[in-house]
């Protein structure tokens, strides 16, 4: 039986080169492919693909939230994301949420084709330019960097900036401007940092960063 893919990606030119390329393997078929992450629910409700090719960084649904709803409609369909961001940051809650595999787009097709079938056999993939600490982060048990009894590290340097003008009151556009980044990018930082701390809001992050000791007591100045 072929491997169904859908490619879930909103560049249309990637999805075009990906789908060229995956098409020429008898093994695999592109079912059917989707800009965004409503178009992505309605096409897994639709139609019996087994595996997707998931971009995290969608313009109406943060990647991280669309894995977990994705699993509620078809808890057998497989994942792997395919993507261009900063990808230490989401490795271990994409896995969490049921990922079976994490791939960059600065990979091959050579290494894209052989994830889908890694993955389709039932395996579970990381690309293979990350190194051992990376590796780690599928059994749940270390993140590069941290140390044994310590907080320091539960979030990125850039999260804990965000944190910080989260707790100085800034809404995300704020934020953007304050760190040069864009709405968006900023939106799926706090969606990873609400992920690590375990939290549903800023009041809960803030507290949960004092808590933590990786904001002060006393509001920031």
């Amino acid at each position: 039986m072929k491997i169904s893919v859908l490619i879930v990606d909103d560049h249309p030119v990637v999805i075009e080169g990906a789908a060229k390329k995956l098409c020429e393997e008898p093994d695999i078929e592109v079912a059917a492919a989707a800009l965004t992450g409503r178009e992505c629910l309605a096409k897994v409700r639709q139609l019996r693909v087994n595996l997707m090719l998931l971009d995290i960084n969608l313009p109406d649904i943060s990647g991280l939230d669309l894995i977990g709803q994705i699993m509620a409609v078809r808890p057998d369909i497989k994942i792997i994301i395919f993507t261009g961001y900063e990808l230490e940051e989401y490795i271990k809650p994409c896995f969490e949420r049921g990922a079976k595999g994490f791939l960059s787009k600065t990979s091959s097709f050579a290494e894209m084709i052989r994830a889908l079938r890694v993955v389709s056999e039932g395996g579970v993939y990381l690309d293979p330019s990350f190194d051992q600490n990376f590796r780690a982060l599928i059994n749940g048990n270390h993140q590069p960097g941290r140390r044994k009894g310590s907080n320091a590290n539960i979030l990125t340097a850039r999260e804990t900036d965000i944190l910080k003008l989260i707790a100085k009151g800034l809404r995300n556009h704020g934020i953007a401007t304050a760190l040069y980044m864009s709405d968006r990018t900023v939106g799926y930082h706090i969606a990873n940092m609400f992920a690590k701390l375990g939290v549903h809001s800023r009041t809960e992050a803030i507290l949960k960063g004092k808590a933590l000791g990786l904001l002060p007591e006393q509001p920031v100045s």
